[in-house]
């Protein structure tokens, strides 16, 4: 009887396992180049802060964004961590950045860039959505940061998709 029921919730014990894994992808940085994407996941609660996009285009830019993140009510060690170890001045001299929030009903969901790609002033801003078999139910955001050369890209709008 004992093996019959260690070999019924063993199973299930280590699916719950695997789908509460919170490892997200590495966002260390060797160097900056045409579509660098990096993910930091952050609770729900954070989004009214932000917008779904933003452009940033210099170094004030992004103090500005940062400056929202250090207030009392929001922190994330994570992003400004990486921004203060990986970006200065000289990023914004070839680069610009994009800041995406995503809102995810599962804390499990994970996303992988596709692509993107300007069509009529817009640019286009693709990703597929990596959902586990057995996922969570805790909200979850994610703050995904694009790196694009500012020369080759000239858009008004962003569409981002996610499949």
């Amino acid at each position: 009887m004992k093996k019959l029921m260690i070999s019924i919730l063993l199973p299930l014990f280590i699916s719950a396992l695997i789908a509460c894994n919170t490892e997200a992808p590495s966002n260390q940085v060797d160097e900056f180049d045409q579509g660098s994407v990096y993910y930091f996941r952050t609770s729900w609660s954070e989004l009214q802060y932000f917008s779904a996009s933003e452009v940033i285009e210099s170094f004030s830019d992004l103090e500005a964004y940062l400056s929202k993140m250090s207030s009392e009510d929001y922190y994330n060690r994570d992003i400004l961590g990486f921004f203060e170890e990986n970006v200065d001045e000289t990023l914004f001299d070839n680069y610009h950045l994009i800041v995406l929030v995503v809102e995810e009903p599962s804390g499990s969901n994970r996303h992988a860039f596709k692509s993107f790609e300007v069509h009529d002033d817009t640019l286009h801003i693709e990703f597929d959505r990596i959902t586990p078999e057995i996922g969570t139910s805790d909200m979850a955001a994610w703050h995904i940061v694009l790196v694009y050369e500012k020369e080759h890209f000239e858009f008004n709008d962003i569409d981002v998709k996610i499949n």
